[in-house]
């Protein structure tokens, strides 16, 4: 009789449970044989992905394979371009599904560190919006407006109108266009953590200098090192691409481990040492615990709810990995 139940347990305790899981077994086996079916990367991981037309060439829909976990806001490279996820429906129980905008620019910009933070931008034409600029008596400015989407991240989340935040935005790399940054928005398309920053900005009066043309920056400052980190000389190993695993929630007063996954060029496992690191960029308190490959995250203040902050697995200065962690109530 134990033996009867464990084999008719064996995909599920449940009725339901079980036509489930066959169910997602069967698209599985299926979906392989599809011309929908991709080899894509999900923010920089390679997996698969069901990929269909959408209303343009620069609008896709999409389906995940069962059981995989994708996001608003999350980044696919796939046919030589990098897409946006903008929406997702989070009623999951056999696969995801939603819609994918190509992104049609590279966005620079500096932090407070003065690091050049990068991300893949979908850029459209905003002159409909009312971005809450004063109209100068003085001098008729370009009034051309854009609207920019990217990824909600702890880099994006600092930018705030009251900076006066300027970009280049132009193919013409030689005499860019510059873009003042109008207004902000980070709650419209957020969902438990995950979401698209949208920004509108303005053309704006700006003379380049030659540092600024070289690093693609608008108002570039030499980034803020020590003494002691200018006398260091680090050799780092080439081509190793490093991944962080674990939950995007993080519950007030339970600790949460995430694991650094590292692989070199070919795919081989690469060990922790010291030329990794983990990182938190927060304005908060965040507790940490390292142990080489993994960090024990602890927040303990209850009136941090809903608030967020960022991991980064780093490799000397250069970023591998980062995830925007949100915090949520223990009950």
């Amino acid at each position: 009789m134990d033996r009867y139940t464990a084999r008719i347990n064996l995909h599920g305790t449940t009725q339901r449970e079980r036509m489930v899981n066959r169910t997602k077994a069967n698209l599985q086996n299926k979906v392989v044989d599809s011309l929908s079916y991709k080899t894509i990367k999900l923010n920089g991981v390679e997996t698969q992905l069901i990929i269909n037309e959408g209303t343009q060439s620069y609008y896709k829909e999409f389906e995940s394979m069962p059981g995989q976990e994708i996001n608003i806001g999350d980044y696919i490279e796939w046919a030589n371009s990098w897409w946006l996820v903008t929406t997702c429906d989070y009623d999951d129980e056999l696969y995801r599904n939603g819609k994918l905008q190509q992104c049609n620019y590279l966005l620079k910009w500096q932090n407070e560190l003065g690091e050049i933070i990068e991300r893949h931008a979908v850029i459209l034409s905003a002159s409909k919006y009312n971005d809450g600029l004063a109209e100068s008596n003085v001098i008729s400015l370009g009034s051309d407006k854009l609207s920019i989407n990217i990824p909600l991240d702890a880099e994006a989340l600092k930018l705030k109108k009251s900076m006066a935040k300027k970009f280049f935005i132009d193919n013409n790399k030689e005499d860019p266009t510059a873009y003042l940054l109008a207004n902000t928005g980070n709650v419209a398309d957020t969902y438990n953590g995950h979401g698209i920053t949208h920004w509108i900005v303005e053309e704006c009066a700006y003379t380049a200098s030659e540092d600024d043309l070289k690093y693609g920056v608008c108002d570039y400052i030499s980034p803020t090192t020590t003494p002691e980190e200018d006398d260091k000389t680090t050799i780092l190993s080439n081509n190793i691409t490093g991944t962080i695993s674990g939950n995007k929630t993080l519950k007030i007063g339970f600790e949460r481990t995430y694991t650094a996954n590292l692989v070199d060029e070919n795919g081989n496992v690469v060990e922790w040492s010291d030329e990794f690191s983990w990182n938190i960029v927060s304005d908060f308190e965040v507790g940490l615990t390292q142990n080489n490959g993994t960090v024990t995250l602890l927040v303990d203040d209850e009136d941090l709810v809903d608030e967020m902050f960022k991991l980064v697995l780093c490799q000397g200065d250069k970023i591998l990995d980062d995830i925007v962690i949100t915090i949520a109530s223990p009950f």
